[in-house]
């Protein structure tokens, strides 16, 4: 697997960047490998994240799921020329979703981040994603602060 992303919004670029520089490194990428459909689907293929506005999300969200608000994450399948699909975060719900949940933004952006790559690799809302989306997070938040404190 491979990440690539595109910041179009200053909302916590600087947190944003970081982890997504974090998530896209090779200890990173084999904690992700970990979950085996993930690892079998996303072998050799792209995930392009998008990180957009809210307003941008809400018009995303209007035309695909004919929903008039904002959303932490859409994901979109392609498996066309090596890239396995597309996620769009938008980082001001993931910092309201992180205040109302106790969390850090880092958390809950890793957090959704995954929850896209795990619909993109084809899980649906389930008892087996939600815990692959646990166990994922929880390991690359730890490794993520441990790094973070050894600077």
């Amino acid at each position: 697997m491979h990440i690539d992303y595109s910041i179009t919004t200053i909302q916590q670029k600087m947190n944003v960047q970081s982890v997504l520089d974090f998530l896209s490194q090779p200890h990173s990428l084999r904690i992700l490998d970990k979950c085996p459909q993930l690892a079998l689907k996303s072998r050799n293929q792209t995930i392009f994240i998008n990180i957009i506005g809210a307003r941008r999300m809400s018009t995303l969200n209007k035309s695909y799921r004919k929903k008039d608000t904002s959303t932490d994450v859409l994901s979109f399948e392609l498996y066309e020329n090596g890239v396995m699909g597309e996620l769009y975060i938008c980082p001001d719900d993931i910092e309201k979703n992180a205040r109302m949940l106790k969390h850090s933004f880092e958390n809950e952006l890793l957090e959704i981040t995954i929850h896209g790559m795990l619909h993109l690799s084809g899980y649906d809302h389930s008892e087996e994603m939600f815990s692959w989306q646990k166990r994922l997070t929880d390991l690359i938040l730890k490794e993520y602060e441990n790094t973070r404190r050894a600077r």
